[in-house]
């Protein structure tokens, strides 16, 4: 993946105090489709843009009518086939990652289980993909990270609420491990890494 100081530096500042974002979704995928590479704007969007597919999957899954936002890789027309060849034909179309084909078909045996939330599987599953297959370092470390800040945020909610914290934190690496072992109020992460 290329270098891209100039596209960075010309990105609006983030503030807490911000109450709007400087910049929409849809205003930086055109920045990014005009200033990428071909190679990085297709590695972009796979898993970028992919992230927002898996929600739209679960929208889907939920309510076929359901409104879906725009901002994904894959149009509506292209989700419900997924959810069709998937659901009714027991096959992975391999235009899509596999694990959203396993999750649309595996969604109507796990929706009314008690302790599913099938916005968090899919976004661990999302992360795991990511993390797995993008042949970019810079790419599986961000997800890698989103995905022990998605624990440490479920594992204080998990406390809050005096549930098990291992039965909701995903994964197998060392942030999860503490997590799921230290019953400091930091999780002892501070020696983590």
């Amino acid at each position: 993946m290329g270098n891209y100081y100039c596209m960075m530096a010309g990105l609006p500042d983030i503030d807490l105090a911000d109450t709007q974002p400087g910049i929409t979704f849809e205003e930086l995928r055109e920045q990014c489709e005009e200033q990428l590479s071909p190679g990085d704007a297709k590695l972009v969007g796979s898993y970028l843009y992919l992230r927002q597919d898996c929600k739209n999957l679960v929208r889907l899954l939920k309510d076929p009518d359901a409104e879906i936002d725009f901002f994904g890789n894959f149009s509506l027309e292209q989700l419900r086939d997924l959810i069709t060849s998937a659901t009714e034909l027991n096959f992975n179309v391999h235009r899509y990652p596999a694990f959203m084909s396993i999750f649309a078909r595996e969604y109507r045996y796990n929706k009314d289980v008690q302790g599913y939330f099938p916005e968090d599987e899919i976004l661990y599953q999302f992360y795991n993909y990511a993390i797995e297959t993008c042949p970019n370092k810079f790419i599986r470390e961000w997800n890698s990270l989103n995905l022990d800040i998605t624990n440490i945020l479920t594992a204080m909610l998990a406390r809050k609420q005096g549930w098990s914290v291992a039965d909701f934190i995903k994964g197998d690496g060392e942030v999860q491990e503490m997590i799921r072992e230290n019953k400091t109020k930091d999780f002892d992460l501070t020696h983590c890494g």
